[in-house]
């Protein structure tokens, strides 16, 4: 591969490279935490969910029109994890009323 030369980096970028790694790890503690509590199709929707509100200020703070094709399609994805979240709700509900019985 050849040797790259790292010593014109700053101690400071080095010191961002690091929280970035220990962000990192957190975030993958706190995936795992929350794949004992949860279900994987709702952490899913809520990454898509995610993602989805990432490209609207993604597109805002770099001036970047969405096309009319990108808008409808993440119209149709957030009205799909709105859809998914009612579903939970009712059906946590649901189960909740059956245990009181």
């Amino acid at each position: 591969f050849g040797s790259i030369d790292l010593s014109g980096i700053s101690a400071t970028t080095w010191f961002v490279v690091f929280l970035t790694g220990i962000g990192c790890f957190a975030i993958s503690i706190c995936y795992m935490t929350l794949y004992k509590i949860s279900e994987a199709t709702t952490i899913t929707v809520g990454g898509n969910f995610n993602k989805i509100v990432s490209i609207f200020i993604a597109s805002y703070l770099f001036s970047q029109p969405l096309a009319a094709g990108a808008i409808l399609g993440l119209l149709v994805s957030i009205s799909g994890s709105i859809w998914y979240s009612f579903e939970e709700i009712a059906k946590n509900k649901a189960a909740a009323a059956d245990k009181k019985e």
